[in-house]
């Protein structure tokens, strides 16, 4: 029955139009900011958007894959670099496509699978469980940049701030997946492209927002840390934040594709 329904929508979108009401199996609504993002500041140095959480990670992210796929020292690795990008993580991620869901997990077992029909190796449940104690995730989502109007909600040494580098999220709750030998790699990777690494700790009194990365880190059993640019007016229908800060975004990620297995060497236990 649904096949047919479809192929009945089909062919009445084939240029795009919808010719009744009858046609529209379902729908979603979203809303959203139609402005365009803009560049503002004396000299154009903020970005302000919609939506920049999080596609303030997932754009770098993306180009930082591209631009480490041409280099040549990629040939002689033997990990698999990987992107995820997740949606409802602001309603907690439990659904099909979420982070708190199997989807993320069988995927990666299938691709693990496909890469050792290259190299003719036999699959096994112990030898991928091995692969995964050796990767490493980085959780990326945007950070709450220092506020001097509130002041009082940062700790006086953790006022992560906009052009000053890639904060790393520590949580002694586990609200954040980073732990001391995750956070040495990244640091690692951090002075390896001269990128400036800010640490934020939440005051324990305030209460703490979380990410994928400890779902993702406890599901599947992977190495995570936690990582933001900062940024103001999080959530509200225009953002803003840092020019410089989005491109230490791009750079220690294409670091991280490129050098991973390097910086790992005896910081990270197997």
């Amino acid at each position: 029955m649904r096949k047919i329904i479809l192929n009945e929508l089909n062919k009445g979108c084939e240029k795009n139009v919808i010719n009744s009401e009858d046609q529209i199996v379902d729908y979603d609504l979203a809303l959203y900011d139609t402005q365009t993002p803009s560049l503002i500041g004396l000299n154009k140095e903020f970005l302000a958007s919609g939506r920049l959480d999080n596609l303030g990670s997932s754009i770098p992210a993306l180009y930082s894959m591209i631009n480490a796929s041409k280099d040549e020292l990629l040939a002689e690795q033997t990990s698999i670099n990987i992107i995820a990008l997740f949606d409802n993580e602001e309603i907690g991620s439990m659904t099909y496509q979420g982070a708190d869901s199997n989807f993320f997990l069988m995927h990666l077992k299938r691709i693990f699978s496909q890469s050792l029909n290259i190299t003719k190796t036999p699959y096994s449940e112990d030898l991928y469980l091995r692969f995964m104690a050796k990767s490493y995730v980085i959780s990326a989502d945007l950070a709450h940049a220092y506020n001097p109007n509130y002041s009082e909600k940062f700790q006086s040494q953790h006022q992560n701030k906009v052009q000053q580098g890639v904060v790393l999220k520590i949580n002694c709750n586990g609200r954040y997946s980073t732990e001391s030998e995750n956070a040495a790699v990244f640091k690692e990777l951090g002075k390896l492209c001269n990128v400036p690494i800010q640490e934020f700790i939440v005051r324990q009194d305030s209460p703490c927002g979380t990410t994928i990365g400890p779902i993702t880190s406890a599901k599947i059993g992977i190495k995570s840390v936690d990582v933001g640019i900062a940024q103001f007016a999080m959530h509200s229908i225009r953002e803003q934040l840092g020019i410089v800060d989005l491109y230490y975004y791009k750079t220690i990620f294409e670091e991280f594709f490129k050098s991973y297995e390097k910086v790992k060497g005896n910081i990270l236990r197997e």
